[in-house]
């Protein structure tokens, strides 16, 4: 599923689904068989495209294509995706960077002993 919407939300879903089905139906090969072969053909697609923009987006299907090679079709958690963990921990964890201190304008700014400190 996650294949079929980055292609319907990225472009060209019927293009290339009408290119895997021409290898063959999903009835045909089974959804799983169908699935990779399908992510093989977008992935060349976009490799060979004339446009810049679209072959640098190759690593897209080169992700699809590794789970689906580790049989991860449900997406269960955790993965590894191009080197970063998708976890349940890492979806629930603050932005790299990100401040997580008292709400700004929520600390009284007065001097007293000892001198406040703190980001903001």
């Amino acid at each position: 599923m996650a294949v079929i919407y980055d292609s319907t939300v990225h472009g060209s879903l019927k293009l290339v689904c009408d290119r895997t089905n021409g290898a063959g139906s999903l009835a045909d090969r089974g959804e799983r068989r169908w699935i990779a072969d399908y992510v093989r053909t977008r992935r060349d697609w976009l490799a060979q495209h004339r446009r810049k923009e679209l072959r640098a987006t190759v690593y897209r299907m080169e992700a699809f294509a590794r789970l689906v090679e580790q049989g991860y079709f449900g997406l269960e958690l955790p993965l590894v995706v191009r080197d970063l963990e998708i976890s349940t921990l890492t979806l629930h964890a603050l932005p790299a960077d990100c401040y997580d201190g008292p709400r700004p304008g929520s600390r009284m700014l007065a001097v007293q002993t000892p001198l406040l400190r703190g980001l903001d």
